[in-house]
């Protein structure tokens, strides 16, 4: 093949590739802007939704008589865990929302109106305020071989759905220390049919796998 036509091949492949990536580029810079385009709209749209009453199903209200909360005497141990509980006992006063499945915040100013925002934000906050407290106090009551109070406070949070890893893997060391298989079935069958924990998929596999590891000693 003459010099001129491999020259000319060349430079024809070289501006069919130019304007290959410019047309992708132009193609990805438009969808990214169409995408901010349509959040700023829903913003603006979900500025102007009317205020309405937060529905009582999403107000979390817990059941106190269900918690473990017992007087310790013996020094130095009560002083902490005499706190830890207090902890938990003031979080569960606080006003609490379960959003579930969650909600941007644009889903909540659609639904409740913008003035609600900050209250509901609040409010949301609080649940998982609670539920870390009530894990805090578990890992505490375990520190003193209280297995039993410790399963009952980790099992309410749970039940709360909680979104981080510590309560489920307390749980599982206790199932694994008391010979409990079942109890491990049982907390792989309950991730497996919780879809908001399904949907945070780097905290469903981390708890499987820690469940999965447990069943396999």
């Amino acid at each position: 093949m003459p010099d001129f036509v491999a020259r000319y091949i060349g430079l024809a492949l070289f501006v069919a590739f130019a304007f290959w990536f410019k047309f992708i580029i132009g193609r990805a810079g438009k969808k990214q802007r169409n995408k901010k385009e349509k959040l700023m709209e829903d913003e603006r749209e979900a500025n102007f939704s009317r205020v309405q009453e937060i529905p009582e199903h999403m107000k979390y209200i817990p059941d106190i008589s269900k918690l473990p909360v017992k007087e310790y005497s013996d020094k130095p141990e009560s002083d902490k865990i005499t706190a830890i509980q207090a902890r938990a006992l003031k979080a569960a006063k606080l006003p609490m929302l379960r959003l579930d499945p969650p909600m941007t915040n644009i889903d909540i100013k659609r639904a409740f109106g913008a003035t609600n925002l900050e209250t509901l934000t609040a409010h949301e906050e609080n649940y998982e305020q609670y539920t870390r407290a009530l894990s805090n106090w578990a890992i505490e009551l375990i520190a003193l071989n209280n297995y039993d109070d410790a399963r009952t406070v980790l099992n309410i949070c749970i039940d709360m759905n909680a979104l981080f890893f510590q309560p489920y893997s307390s749980i599982c060391d206790i199932y694994e220390i008391t010979g409990n298989r079942e109890g491990l079935l049982n907390l792989r069958d309950k991730i497996d049919n919780t879809e908001i924990i399904r949907n945070n998929k780097m905290l469903f596999e981390k708890i499987s796998d820690y469940i999965n590891a447990k069943l396999d000693m």
